[in-house]
């Protein structure tokens, strides 16, 4: 079980989703050769992408990270920062994403 001061500093979650243009098969290889990786960082709890099922130029991406350093030490990763910079030529319009602070409550 977490301790106290765990479940009040919180994990991170961050939902981000990407719309795409024409490359959305150039998305998919990147996203699937990245995830794996990610998952295997220190502190990533959870890394997935879904694709809508309505729009499928649309990628969801919901990541949690135990601690916001955690996310931090992800994002000034050599390999994260070149798919950020890569994947300026993909996404067809500015990404806007969500960031909370959640702590896990009794099961649902």
């Amino acid at each position: 079980m977490r301790d106290a001061a765990s479940r009040e500093r919180g994990r991170v979650s961050d939902i981000a989703p990407r719309r795409t243009g024409s490359g959305r098969r150039a998305v998919l290889q990147a996203v699937r050769e990245a995830i794996a990786q990610r998952r295997r960082e220190p502190g990533a709890l959870s890394y997935s992408c879904y694709e809508d099922v309505a729009e499928p130029h649309l990628f969801i991406f919901h990541k949690e990270w135990r601690t916001q350093e955690d996310l931090d030490a992800h994002l000034a990763q050599p390999y994260t920062r070149a798919l950020l910079a890569g994947a300026a030529q993909w996404v067809a319009a500015p990404p806007v994403g969500t960031r909370h602070r959640v702590t896990v409550s009794a099961p649902l």
